[in-house]
């Protein structure tokens, strides 16, 4: 299979993968992008980026702490906020009111942890890794921020273009993963921010069965173990590269 095959074989498959749950996640008034909940951060300030999924008129409300930071009409559309968090715990309300009451409430936990607490483990708390943690990153570097209402904060191009402005490209070796051959990177990363290194969308052992057999990978395992002589581990990329090799089934 050739290369633009592949290519297109595999962007057919993320498309069904996401037609699903869309149709599922189109029926929660308000999801929360970034940032996830129960989380370390270690700036004083975060971004609290949200989604709105609602064709009627609605108001959302955001609280930190018991205290109104921002009230906006709205429908359907992105939006994002910068809060001010304060040492120690921080409790972030989002409210979307519409005729009637209260149509979803979602709350957030973030612990601020400064320099005199850094040594502290805080649990069930996760540290936050913000994307651009080395150099700020605008909206506008990735979205095109002219724009409103549900189009608001669209990408300004292609998710995999953007990412190439900073990242490296790797579709210039010869064997591509899948979401990275159909120009998803967001498949496994958050572009906003994790509680997880490299920005991923979950650990490492559960993201690759979201669309490779658990079952198949198992026995896998168990192949490798053999030939190994135990030395194998359970881990995917400690053979195979997430991204691109020069080697069938990007082995390292």
């Amino acid at each position: 299979m050739s290369r633009t095959y592949k290519v297109i074989f595999f962007g057919l498959l993320l498309l069904s993968f996401f037609l699903l749950p869309n149709a599922t996640f189109s029926a929660v008034p308000l999801e929360v992008l970034s940032p996830p909940e129960k989380i370390v951060a270690s700036l004083p300030e975060i971004d609290l980026i949200f989604k709105v999924n609602t064709a009627r008129d609605a108001e959302i409300n955001i609280k930190v702490n018991g205290k109104l930071l921002a009230g906006d009409k709205s429908q359907t559309g992105n939006f994002h906020y910068t809060l001010g968090l304060k040492p120690g715990l921080n409790t972030i309300v989002i409210s979307n009111y519409e005729e009637g009451g209260i149509r979803y409430t979602k709350e957030l936990q973030v612990f601020y942890r400064t320099r005199d607490q850094a040594a502290e483990n805080i649990q069930p708390f996760r540290v936050f890794y913000p994307h651009g943690i080395s150099r700020k990153i605008h909206c506008s570097d990735c979205h095109d921020s002219r724009a409103s209402g549900p189009d608001k904060f669209t990408m300004n191009r292609r998710i995999d273009i953007v990412c190439y402005k900073c990242h490296e490209d790797f579709t210039k070796k010869a064997y591509l993963h899948g979401p990275l051959g159909a120009g998803e990177c967001n498949v496994c990363h958050n572009p906003h921010g994790s509680d997880r290194p490299a920005l991923l969308n979950d650990e490492e052992s559960t993201l690759c069965f979201i669309c490779h057999e658990k079952k198949l990978s198992e026995v896998h395992f168990r192949k490798m173990k053999e030939r190994t002589g135990g030395a194998s581990d359970r881990n995917c990329v400690a053979c195979h590269d997430p991204h691109a090799s020069s080697k069938l089934f990007q082995l390292k």
